[in-house]
């Protein structure tokens, strides 16, 4: 089972959701945290320059940026969740965000 750590900024705009968002926010991050390989529920963005960051479904509108175990490192099954955006917001972050 994978362990899914969330960034305190999350916590502040998970409380700004309505309440329908916040059920798939819940939904989602269930999803992955009891996936044997919640990498495979992951999204790779195009065009990113942080090969870490993947995106997670949450709804048809929104998406979870997650950064993944790095590669090279030792082995872990820990991700972090680190924002919540709408799809076109979550793309442009994941291009624009340094590795």
């Amino acid at each position: 089972m994978a362990r899914l750590a969330i960034a305190r900024a999350v916590l502040a705009e998970y409380a700004k959701l309505d309440t329908k968002v916040q059920g798939a926010v819940d939904a989602a991050v269930t999803r992955l945290a009891k996936h044997a390989h919640p990498g495979q529920h992951l999204e790779k963005p195009k065009h990113t320059r942080d090969d870490r960051i993947r995106l997670m479904r949450v709804d048809t509108r929104w998406r979870g940026i997650v950064l993944t175990p790095a590669a090279g490192q030792p082995a872990t099954d820990t991700y972090c969740l680190v924002m919540l955006l709408p799809r076109e917001k979550a793309n442009a972050y994941a291009a624009g965000r340094p590795s």
